[in-house]
C-alpha cells in the first residue's frame, strides 16, 4: 500500500532564525524539511515540510507559529522552481488597481514599462490594455477638438490595441476578445470624417464598456486556464507563435 504524506508550505519571516530553531529543538524536524528558501535579505522565506504523521505536522506548525505569515501550500508561485527563477512573489507581484491609478496620471505619456519574469501575464496585459485605452480616449478627444495630429494618434492607438488583443486571446476568454477585435475592426479607419463618425458611435462606447469590464473583473471569469502563468513563460511561447514587434519589446522589457 502506498504511503501517505502530509505536505505543507509556509511563507515565513526571519527564515534563518526559524531554521536554526527547528534544528536545535529536541523534536527531530530536520529530516522533514524538504524545501527552504529565503530572499536576498533573509527577511522572508519559504519553509516546506513533509510528514507521514499529521499530528507531527501540527506540532511543527505550532512550534514555528510566531514566524509563519501564511500557508502557501496551494500557491504554485512558492514552489522550488518558481522561487529559484523569480524570487518570492512579494518581490514582484502587484495590484492592478494601484497601477491603473498611476496610469491615470500618465495617460498622455508613452511609458517604457519594465517587468519581472514572475509577474502574472494576465495582470501585465491588463495594465498594457488599460494604458493604451486611456491614450485612445485622449486621442479621440483631440480628434473631436480638431487638433492637427489627432487623426494620426487615434489611428495609431487603435492599431496598438489591436496588437495587444491579438496576443491577449491566449490569456483571456476568446469570445470576449473576438467581440472586442470585431468592433475595433469596424472602428479603425484612416479617413478623418469617417473616423470622427465612428468615434461618436454606439460601437465605440460599447467597445470602451467591454474593455472596462474585462480589465476590472476581479474573478477569473474572463481568464483562460493558464492566464496567470509567469510573464517570462508566456512571452517565450509567444516568440514562437506571434513573433511581432510587441512581443519582442516585451521580451526586452523583462528583467
Amino acid at each position: 500500500m502506498k504511503k501517505s504524506f502530509w505536505k505543507k508550505k509556509y511563507l515565513i519571516e526571519h527564515p534563518h532564525e526559524v531554521l536554526g530553531y527547528l534544528q536545535s529543538t529536541s523534536t527531530p524536524y530536520k529530516k522533514n524539511i524538504d524545501q527552504f528558501y529565503c530572499d536576498t535579505y533573509a527577511t522572508f522565506g519559504v519553509l516546506g515540510v513533509r510528514y507521514d504523521d499529521e499530528a507531527m505536522l501540527a506540532v511543527l506548525s505550532e512550534d514555528a507559529a510566531l514566524h509563519i505569515l501564511r500557508d502557501v501550500t496551494n500557491d504554485r508561485r512558492y514552489k522550488n522552481r518558481f522561487v529559484k527563477l523569480f524570487g518570492l512573489p512579494e518581490e514582484y507581484d502587484f495590484d492592478e488597481q494601484t497601477v491603473f491609478t498611476k496610469c491615470d496620471r500618465l495617460a498622455d505619456v508613452s511609458i517604457d514599462f519594465t517587468f519581472m519574469g514572475g509577474m502574472s501575464a494576465q495582470k501585465v496585459f491588463k495594465v498594457l490594455l488599460y494604458h493604451e485605452t486611456l491614450r485612445l480616449k485622449n486621442a479621440v478627444q483631440a480628434l473631436l477638438d480638431d487638433e492637427g495630429d489627432a487623426l494620426k494618434k487615434t489611428y495609431r492607438q487603435l492599431k496598438r490595441i489591436a496588437m495587444l488583443l491579438k496576443i491577449s486571446r491566449f490569456l483571456f476568454d476568446t469570445a470576449m476578445i473576438d467581440r472586442l477585435q470585431n468592433v475595433l475592426g469596424v472602428l479603425t479607419c484612416k479617413e478623418r470624417t469617417a473616423l470622427l463618425d465612428r468615434m461618436q458611435s454606439s460601437a465605440y462606447q460599447a467597445f470602451l464598456w467591454d474593455i472596462q469590464t474585462l480589465l476590472t473583473e476581479k474573478s477569473d471569469f474572463f481568464l483562460q486556464k493558464k492566464g496567470n502563468q509567469p510573464l517570462l513563460f508566456f512571452i517565450k511561447k509567444m516568440v514562437k507563435k506571434e513573433p511581432n514587434a510587441l512581443v519582442k519589446r516585451l521580451k526586452k522589457a523583462i528583467r
